[in-house]
């Protein structure tokens, strides 16, 4: 899912920790 949410979610570190990492 970081293709999608990826670009709006990249720039949130708060999002990334919890959806990417």
């Amino acid at each position: 899912m970081r293709d999608v949410s990826g670009s709006k979610n990249y720039e949130e570190p708060k999002n990334l920790i919890g959806f990417d990492r």
